[in-house]
């Protein structure tokens, strides 16, 4: 389980963004070593149903060779969220 610690998200969509720049960014990538091989380049997520603590969404993601991954996201409290790495 990665822990990403990002800037206050009150709304859905915001969750949304933030965790779409994470995944693309050089941190998320340290975090991941060894569940993901490169930078990932593009990500989307969906946007959570709730902006509860808990509340939990999905993610897909990919890297500049094309190697897809799934990332499952949870709502850990307004400023944090944990991310779940499986390849696709």
């Amino acid at each position: 389980m990665l822990l990403g610690l990002v800037g206050c998200a009150p709304s859905v969509g915001s969750y949304r963004r933030n965790a779409e720049e994470f995944i693309r960014s050089e941190q998320f990538l340290e975090q991941a070593a060894g569940r993901v091989t490169s930078r990932l380049t593009e990500a989307t997520c969906a946007d959570p149903a709730s902006t509860e603590a808990g509340s939990t969404f999905g993610c897909s993601a990919a890297d500049a060779a094309g190697v897809n991954y799934q990332i499952g996201v949870r709502i850990v409290a307004a400023d944090e969220m944990e991310f779940e790495v499986t390849r696709a």
